[in-house]
């Protein structure tokens, strides 16, 4: 992002959102029994419209989560900053099963906007990705492209559109990390 935040509040930022999803991912991961249990049964005997509701939240929270470890960790850092082309790869691939999450969801009717939006961003991030990829082992030109991701377009949408998501009411994320203005998160490197 470009912009005058302190290095270390969008460093405070990401750190929060990894906490969140990481607790968001326990949460989910406890009781895997009736799958019906998330919420009240309509009368077709599906999912009421707060299950759906929850059902979806759970699944953004979990597509994140999986966009996140692809290139919100030390090691996807080191492997801009040395140019490692395999590991590189890797983190492509796992980004794109974190979009195909996404895309296999069904948002309710409010959420559609950013819904779609984040798909976008999550595509346009992923170029940025292949970009990293194809650059590799050159590592001068891995962190300049990483730096040239963190600040595109597609990358302010991300964090615009996962806001959009919570100021329709969906707790995908803290809402502190887009109550006070800011992004969700300082977006990923590609």
């Amino acid at each position: 992002m470009n912009d005058a935040r302190p290095h270390s509040i969008r460093t405070g930022l990401v750190l929060r959102l990894i906490l969140a999803l990481a607790a968001a991912l326990l949460v989910a991961g406890c009781g895997q029994g009736d799958p019906g249990a998330i919420g009240p049964t309509g009368v077709d005997g599906g999912l009421s419209p707060e299950g759906k509701r929850q059902d979806y939240v759970d699944g953004v929270t979990r597509a994140l989560g999986q966009l996140s470890q692809a290139t919100q960790t030390p090691t996807y850092a080191k492997s801009v900053e040395s140019g490692n082309k395999k590991s590189l790869q890797l983190s492509m691939y796992a980004w794109r099963q974190g979009g195909e999450q996404l895309k296999g969801l069904d948002p309710p009717k409010d959420a559609v906007p950013g819904h779609t939006a984040l798909i976008k961003a999550v595509e346009g991030l992923d170029a940025w990705n292949q970009r990293l990829v194809k650059a590799a082992p050159n590592k001068f030109l891995t962190k300049k492209l990483a730096r040239q991701a963190a600040d595109s377009a597609a990358s302010r949408q991300y964090g615009d559109a996962i806001c959009t998501l919570v100021a329709a009411g969906y707790d995908v994320v803290d809402a502190d990390a887009c109550g006070t203005g800011l992004d969700a998160a300082s977006p990923p490197a590609g």
